[in-house]
């Protein structure tokens, strides 16, 4: 039966969903409510609906009919904080990671000992932590003699089309091994990891094919991979334990190349890029070794600490935000270093390889330390739980400006690490000078024998 409907929408919270009420009568409201009695409570609590949200449009039309002429350039006036202007305030998530994202993975650098894991099984998105693999088949073409330092890698239009973020090459251009690597770690650059992608395999597709294959013969299960960049797509997948088996393979595989991972920046036609790994050169020991975010997969990160003759990995995926995930990395390895302090014997002793060619950590310039940990001691070696250390981020409010949504949003991973939220302290990372010095004496020991140390045994796919 046809009939009129009024509906009133509100929100129930300042968040939450819009929840919609109404009613709807037809001609003979009186047959109706005679034959249901369930029905005539509908139509009188739809009478009072129509009622309040008649009383509601009275203001609303007169507040209409009086135009302001400097209402309309008002809305385009940036909205500051605590200001009635349009953001929503919101309360931002006290979680560092992203429940429907994250994993976490500590391991012993020297065994591949887990200390701690948290999700390390679950499939994730690897986004730029693929460009780890991209440098594993270059190191390896390296070290068989393939390639040198000085190989000049041709650009296709394929590789020039590339996302950002890039170092934006045209087709034509060349560019060599030692500085395509540098703009990978450093940069992050997806238009060079395709220009290595088609030095070696020929197409991105066929390179793709020839990463899984390494994946699978260092004993990654559960990795696909399925273009050289980690731009977005549904059949990247990893897990937090195949990056830790990665990182592994790239430290004691190709000590003589790792050193790369630790470096805090490089120029490029006259521009100093810096790195996205904030750890570098501001915690105790950090000497690599990479970054990634798109927006399926957070905020990622894999990190390498030395210190008291100790390597240990940490694997941190699906942070909110860079910031959130670099503290949440800084505080499973503080309380990891805690934890060996109480008892020694909870990870092997051994001289890392790279540093010989001076690949030793940056010195560090800056603090970065969470409120430590007060979880009581082992009793003897095992695997642990970190203990949760003070939230810098609990209970604050933010407001969330459509500025920063839509860079938060977008797949450009520097821009994307650049940007910190409205609650946090962007100062907490100290910038890092620039190591000219350090530089110098780093490249200077890039061209050690590639078999001066034994590579980690692969494992039966």
């Amino acid at each position: 039966m046809p009939g009129n409907y009024g509906v009133l929408e509100f929100p129930l919270a300042p968040d939450g969903p819009i929840w919609s009420f109404g009613s709807g009568w037809g001609t003979d409201l009186g047959l109706l409510a005679l034959f249901s009695p369930i029905r005539l409570h509908r139509v009188l609590a739809g009478l009072a609906t129509l009622v309040l949200a008649a009383g509601l449009s009275v203001p609303a039309a007169e507040a209409a009919k009086t135009k302001h002429p400097v209402a309309k350039a008002a809305t385009h006036r940036p909205a500051l904080r605590g200001t009635k202007a349009k953001r929503r305030v919101v309360k931002m998530p006290s979680s560092p990671t992203d429940p429907a994202k994250d994993a976490e993975l500590v391991i012993d650098g020297a065994t591949g000992k887990v200390l701690y894991a948290r999700n390390q099984t679950a499939e994730r998105h690897p986004a730029s932590l693929t460009k780890m693999m991209t440098l594993y088949l270059l190191f390896d073409a390296l070290k068989a003699g393939k390639m040198t330092m000085e190989t000049a890698m041709p650009v296709s239009a394929h590789a020039a089309a590339q996302k950002p973020t890039k170092l934006y090459l045209r087709k034509g251009d060349s560019i060599s091994v030692d500085t395509a690597i540098r703009a990978i770690v450093i940069r992050s650059a997806n238009d060079v990891a395709v220009v290595i992608a088609e030095a070696l395999g020929g197409t991105e597709g066929h390179f793709a094919e020839m990463m899984t294959e390494k994946a699978r013969a260092l004993g990654m299960k559960e990795t696909n991979f399925h273009n050289a960049s980690g731009l977005p797509d549904p059949l990247q997948i990893t897990t937090a334990s195949d990056l830790g088996v990665l990182a592994r393979h790239l430290a004691y595989d190709f000590p003589q190349y790792f050193w790369y991972f630790g470096l805090s920046g490089f120029n490029y036609k006259g521009t100093w890029y810096p790195t996205h790994d904030n750890l570098i050169g501001r915690y105790d020991g950090a000497d690599g070794i990479k970054t990634g975010y798109i927006n399926a997969s957070g905020f990622n990160l894999v990190s390498s600490v030395v210190r008291g003759g100790h390597h240990i990995i940490g694997v941190v995926l699906g942070g909110r935000t860079a910031l959130r995930r670099d503290l949440e990395m800084i505080r499973i390895l503080d309380d990891t270093f805690n934890k060996i302090a109480e008892n020694p014997t909870l990870v092997a002793s051994r001289t890392v390889p790279w540093h010989q060619y001076g690949g030793a950590a940056a010195p560090v310039v800056a603090s970065l330390s969470v409120a430590p940990s007060t979880t009581p001691a082992a009793a003897a070696p095992q695997a642990f739980t970190p203990a949760r250390s003070r939230n810098p981020f609990s209970g604050l409010t933010a407001m969330v400006s459509p500025a920063y949504a839509a860079t938060h949003a977008e797949e450009d991973e520097d821009a994307a690490e650049k940007k910190v939220a409205p609650d946090e302290d962007a100062s907490i990372m100290a910038p890092v000078p620039r190591p000219a010095a350090r530089a110098a004496v780093v490249a200077s020991a890039a061209a050690p024998a590639p078999d001066a140390v034994k590579p980690l045994a692969a494992k039966a796919p």
